[in-house]
């Protein structure tokens, strides 16, 4: 028996060896072949697996019918996600979810570096519903009509790049309002506005026409979108339907700054440069009139309306008329700024004046020779201005400039390699203010245990170099800020476990731009202004003691909707509220009652730099209400009350007090008040013998009547007036060889509101423009 059992054991221990060898050969193959295909394919990065090939329980899911469930992480990143980031060593297939009716959009991210990658759509019947191929990052959208799951595929070169995925759903976007405008001559046409819910569904192009351009007038055109969305490009045409302006950066946003060359309807066209998806954009126009003959940075007139210019040379400035020029240049302490101004002085005496960022005067050069240069050593940080001005007279004067800043870097060098990175951790929340891109520049933080979100932030001014941002961990980008517009922001999901996060800055192509910039992170929210919380009207901001002056305490931030509260005092029963920004972006803003709910003017959007100018029924306080595009923008806010008599004109009771306005446009700082008379001086162009004007108002609260007058050689001479009994007066005046003219509006003085418009024409008909 002993023998029998022990010649067992020693047949079973032969028939396993067997097959532990059989078995280890076998893996011993299928190593060698896959050692063999490394080494023919030479690659520099892993080519393992990542954990969604394991998930569910799944060998792979390198097919449909295996693909990874995620439907229920609808709306996150597959980074923010426990197993990762994807990796793109074979097909991989998702599990997604949807019902009838909703709008599926997916978006995949990777490195463009990396080659090519696609996404795919299939439904549960094994049809394939979407595509997108190419080397850039994607979105793919499909409206669901039948609900029930949804598959995703990526695919690619199998090099084992990784990737980001997230997919979500929501009702599907409709047309806008503004369809069929797919073509030039199908254009929409559009005042000077903020145009929001509009849509770029598929191929779709978006026409808008803007009417009655005037030579050198000033465009201003922005759409604010989301580009992980789709890729929105933004096009300016002229009359004659030729581009003129384009912007076509890959990021969020796109803007445009043109002076028209021609007068007429002008064109703005908005598509996709890449893919189909189905974008959502709001649109901002601004339109200022130009003054004829000045240059490109108009308006710049006084120091809040400065242009952001850099380091460098600017050729074919003018200075036209009273006209003054002021441009801002970001300095830090150390700074050694030089401003040249090149001009012929028999033209016109001008000067050159350098002010610090508190608008106080700081050096000038007043000669009385052809040209002026300033030098200065740089004491405080800030945003300097330069001032370029006549001295004497009001000639028109055309000049260069050139500005050279020997700039220092900031006290956070050396940083320019992740090795070299400064912490920041002790800055949460706060802003790091007056650094310098020169270089490279890193930061890095520790964000605690139990945070799971990170707020950066950047502002910059991007007219003086265009700075970028990343935020990433110790692997890969997480976040990141590429526009072309001032500022930089965004706020990333991260896991739980806290650790250390670094911040790179740089300039666009990793060019010095010497710009400045200020830096701020949080794992709790954007940083927001000083005037915080005013959300609504019950918390808005008393402001009521700083009637005719600007925010008391720094600018606003537009992040949210913002309340200030004001008042109008006994026998000051009208209120004039402005709102200005350095930044691009519209602002809105409204005047409401004691109540909160009730608007003192019909509900209406206001772009930057309006002013509201309106009788309020009785004293006491009202709130102004600021929004916008929620996206960051800094403004600032000014406000007075003064009797209902009275107006922004003030004071023009004579001819020779009168107040010069622009043609074709109604009364540039909100409505006139008949309480007197009231004189407004225009000017009319070469070939203009024409005028129209234009004078509305309600007639059962005070007649008004209208005429206009010339200074020649007779003397001052009333060339046509209007006295009727109705609403409004209008004058129609044929021809004139004056090329200075006044308007005289004048009544029954009991501070009835108007508004005035005048419009000059060449010896043709009423109805032109219509080539």
């Amino acid at each position: 028996i002993n023998m029998q059992f022990n010649k067992k054991v020693k047949v079973g221990v032969f028939l396993l060896c067997l097959l532990l060898i059989f078995t280890t050969g076998i893996s011993l193959i299928d190593i060698d072949k896959q050692n063999n295909v490394v080494d023919k394919n030479l690659l520099s990065l892993s080519g393992m697996e990542d954990d969604y090939e394991i998930w569910n329980n799944l060998y792979n899911n390198n097919e449909k019918a295996n693909a990874t469930d995620i439907r229920l992480y609808k709306a996150n990143w597959l980074s923010i996600i426990a197993a990762g980031v994807g990796n793109q060593s074979d097909q991989d297939w998702y599990r997604i979810n949807a019902s009838a009716g909703q709008h599926i959009k997916v978006m995949l991210n990777h490195n463009y570096s990396s080659g090519m990658m696609n996404i795919e759509l299939w439904n549960n019947t094994n049809i394939l519903i979407g595509n997108y191929n190419g080397i850039d990052n994607k979105t793919l959208d499909y409206d669901v009509t039948i609900g029930g799951d949804y598959y995703i595929n990526v695919s690619g070169n199998d090099l084992g790049y990784t990737y980001d995925l997230r997919w979500d759903t929501g009702l599907a976007l409709v047309p806008d309002i503004y369809e069929p405008n797919n073509n030039f001559s199908s254009a929409w046409s559009l005042m000077p506005n903020l145009y929001t819910d509009l849509t770029i569904l598929g191929g779709d192009n978006d026409w808008f026409r803007l009417e009655n351009i005037t030579y050198f007038d000033f465009l201003n055109i922005t759409i604010f979108f989301n580009h992980s969305e789709g890729d929105l490009q933004l096009e300016l045409y002229n009359p004659s339907n030729g581009l003129q302006a384009l912007s076509n950066s890959t990021s969020d946003n796109e803007q445009i700054l043109f002076n028209a060359t021609d007068p007429g309807a002008w064109r703005i066209r908005v598509y996709h440069m890449y893919g189909n998806s189905d974008v959502n954009y709001t649109l901002d126009i601004l339109v200022n009139a130009g003054v004829l003959g000045d240059d490109i940075f108009e308006p710049n007139d006084d120091f809040s309306n400065a242009r952001s210019i850099n380091s460098g040379y600017y050729a074919n400035l003018q200075i036209a008329g009273g006209n003054e020029d002021w441009f801002k240049v970001p300095l830090i302490v150390g700074d050694i700024i030089s401003v040249n101004i090149y001009f012929n002085h028999s033209y016109g005496d001008l000067g050159l004046e350098l002010y610090d960022g508190s608008n106080i005067w700081q050096t000038g050069n007043y000669s009385s020779t052809n040209d002026e240069y300033i030098w200065y050593n740089v004491t405080f940080s800030g945003d300097w201005r330069i001032r370029v001005y006549h001295a004497f007279g009001n000639s028109i004067v055309d000049y260069d400039l050139y500005i050279w800043v020997d700039s220092v870097d900031d006290s956070y060098e050396e940083n320019d390699y992740d090795w070299e990175a400064k912490s920041i951790t002790s800055m949460k929340d706060s802003w790091i203010t007056n650094l310098r891109q020169k270089d490279n520049d890193w930061y890095y933080f520790n964000l605690d245990s139990g945070k799971d979100r990170i707020f950066v932030q950047l502002k910059f001014s991007h007219a003086s170099g265009d700075i970028d941002i990343t935020l990433q961990n110790s692997s890969y980008e997480i976040g990141w800020g590429y526009s072309v517009d001032d500022n930089e922001h965004f706020d990333v999901n991260v896991p739980t476990w806290g650790g250390l996060y670094y911040i790179r800055v740089f300039g666009y192509g990793n060019i010095s731009t010497q710009n400045t910039y200020d830096l701020y992170w949080s794992d709790s929210g954007f940083a927001d202004d000083n005037y915080e919380p005013n959300d609504d009207y019950l918390n808005a901001t008393d402001i009521t003691t700083n009637e005719n002056s600007w925010l008391p305490f720094g600018p606003g931030i537009q992040w949210d909707d913002d309340w200030y509260k004001i008042q109008a005092d006994v026998g000051e029963e009208r209120l004039r509220v402005e709102v200005v920004s350095d930044y691009t972006a519209a602002f809105g803003f409204e005047i409401y009652a004691y109540n909160g709910t009730d608007l003192v003017i019909p509900p209406m959007a206001w772009t930057n730099g309006t002013v509201i100018e309106t009788n309020v029924p009785e004293p006491g306080f009202y709130y102004v209400k600021v929004f916008g595009t929620n996206l960051g923008y800094e403004y600032d806010l000014w406000w007075d009350d003064f009797s209902s008599s009275e107006d922004y004109y003030e004071p023009n009771n004579f001819y020779w007090e009168a107040y010069q306005i622009p043609s074709s446009s109604w009364l540039p700082f909100g409505p006139g008040v008949q309480g007197n008379d009231d004189w407004y001086k225009i000017s009319l162009g070469p070939k203009e013998e024409q005028l129209y004007v234009d004078l509305t108002f309600t007639h059962e609260l005070g007649n008004i009547d209208l005429e206009i007058w010339a200074l020649n050689a007779s003397g001052f001479t009333q060339l046509a007036g209007n006295y009727s009994l109705d609403d409004d007066e209008y004058i129609e005046l044929n021809w004139t060889l004056n090329r200075e003219l006044w308007i005289l509006v004048f009544g029954e003085n009991k501070s009835n509101s108007y508004d005035l418009w005048w419009a000059p024409k060449g010896m043709d008909d009423y109805y032109e423009e219509n080539d």
